[in-house]
């Protein structure tokens, strides 16, 4: 019986579905190669996830999602799955205001640019593109 239990719990929780942020417009088809269009959630939307785990050997072209009391398909790249919206990583990108851990204008902390390592000790002057191709030959 103890054993039953514990199965069954399992089986619960691995079925449960999470919620999902839908981060801009998209259409919600029937079929899971995303062909028959059933309907449209916006940007913003809070859906429930049904079928969503991801696994690297075996890619998935859709998430089964619920919207509504409709049961259907979306892109993954339009869900951010089990995050708070405000907090996701695929929302920093779209803010206005968030400024990159490196961020190429910021003089302060590099004041000639950023140059990694390995090139940074090349010549810098510029060499005109005519003596660039002196001696090449092009073939068509």
């Amino acid at each position: 019986m103890r054993y039953i239990i514990i199965i069954l719990t399992i089986l619960f929780l691995a079925n449960c579905s999470k919620k999902a942020h839908i981060t801009w417009d998209t259409k919600l088809f029937s079929d899971e190669n995303l062909e028959k269009e059933i309907g449209e959630i916006k940007k913003g939307t809070i859906v429930d996830a049904l079928d969503f785990i991801h696994h690297g050997w075996s890619v998935r072209d859709s998430i089964k999602i619920q919207h509504e009391g409709k049961v259907g398909y979306i892109s993954p790249r339009a869900a951010v799955i089990d995050q708070d919206p405000n907090n996701s990583v695929y929302t920093w990108g779209h803010r206005k205001d968030y400024k990159y851990f490196y961020d190429p204008n910021d003089k302060e902390h590099f004041p000639k640019g950023f140059e990694h390592p390995a090139v940074k000790n090349l010549s810098k002057e510029k060499i005109p593109f005519e003596k660039i191709m002196e001696n090449v030959t092009v073939q068509e």
